[in-house]
């Protein structure tokens, strides 16, 4: 069941860079079609991925380990990409409103980085 839709907007000047469709436990960053973002370039797999994502999904791996998260709960991402290029980001077991924010705001601050290089 969806929850909500939020749009996702470069801060300097409010063009859209995607919108995420937000459901109990897991959320879908769909990338605007006029937008194109490779996943090779930076700092899409170092920070949003490697340190982000993986930093969440290290904290919920120790978590478990320890008994205090099941192990279907940890958090797990999947980037669908055509082409080399970015269509969609799925995150499943962000858990609370902290991290969801967390995962939107660095997002769009990683988008925008990427929007950067590549100009």
């Amino acid at each position: 069941m969806q929850i909500e839709r939020r749009q996702l907007k470069r801060q300097s000047d409010g063009y859209l860079l995607g919108e995420a469709e937000i459901y109990d436990d897991n959320v879908k960053i769909n990338i605007a079609q006029d937008v194109i973002l490779r996943s090779s370039t930076p700092p899409f797999k170092s920070y949003f991925i490697g340190k982000i994502l993986g930093g969440m999904r290290g904290e919920d791996e120790k978590q478990a380990e320890q008994g205090r998260l099941e192990k279907d709960k940890v958090l797990q991402y999947d980037i669908e990409e055509e082409g080399g290029r970015i269509r969609s980001i799925t995150v499943k077991g962000y858990r609370n409103k902290a991290r969801l924010n967390e995962i939107l705001s660095t997002a769009i601050w990683t988008f925008t980085r990427m929007l950067e290089k590549q100009a």
